[in-house]
């Protein structure tokens, strides 16, 4: 069994993230639930932490705001904890050229 360790989401950050794009467009949580076909209230609980978007949401969230994924979703702990894993994959597939960057 290997040492590795995840970051898990941090999902009020990521939240607060999704409503600081969202003020930044000038898009309303209103505007925003529209464009999904949901309720403002489920917007709301992306913005409050209480719930993720779906990935497929996430992909035209980041579509909307222009920003990448790792823009908008916030992850716990620094990724050092990372390394030594995927050196050792990386090591084992042959792969030389993947990296984290720190």
């Amino acid at each position: 069994m290997n040492n590795f360790s995840y970051r898990p989401i941090n999902m009020q950050a990521t939240g607060q993230r999704i409503r600081n794009y969202r003020n930044a467009q000038k898009i309303t949580v209103e505007e925003l639930s529209s464009f999904f076909g949901i309720s403002p209230q489920a917007v709301c609980k992306w913005q409050r932490g209480d719930a993720l978007p779906s990935i497929d949401n996430l992909m035209v969230l980041c579509d909307i705001f222009q920003v990448r994924v790792e823009d908008l979703i916030v992850r716990d702990d620094d990724r050092s904890s990372l390394l030594p894993f995927f050196k050792k994959e990386r090591e084992e597939s042959g792969d030389i050229v993947g990296h984290i960057a720190a």
